[in-house]
């Protein structure tokens, strides 16, 4: 499976050397847009109602056990929505003590046509 490409979004649009928009592909596409599904809000993509985990609601109350694992199990159905990935072998939810609003995310997946990955998502 071809894993395509996207325009690559950092906090804004970056722009190549060559001045046209930069372009972000492979794994790190697949990366972009698994990280978008987690920023996304559940309802907030009128055609899409399903699409997105909505992690900020996560961390607006306390990182329990029960919260993290209510976390893995919506990344985990997002991340399998995506139809390049092929498992999701394990998700680590990672809480910081000095920013309670923070948490660090990998995640383990298995990428068609291009294997195992592990991806790394700093949210807060």
């Amino acid at each position: 499976m071809e894993l395509l490409n996207d325009l690559l979004l950092d906090d804004d649009f970056t722009v190549s050397a060559q001045g046209d928009f930069a372009l972000v592909e492979g794994v790190a596409n697949v990366r972009q847009a698994l990280l978008h599904r987690l920023l996304t809000t559940p309802g907030t993509v009128v055609h899409r109602p399903e699409y997105g985990v909505g992690i900020q609601d996560y961390l607006n109350s306390p990182l329990s056990f029960d919260t993290k694992r209510k976390m893995a199990v919506a990344i985990q159905g997002q991340f399998l929505n995506d139809s390049r990935v092929a498992e999701v072998k394990t998700i680590q939810i990672q809480d910081s003590p000095e920013n309670p609003s923070s948490v660090t995310l990998l995640a383990s997946v298995l990428i068609d046509g291009s294997g195992d990955a592990i991806l790394q998502f700093d949210i807060g």
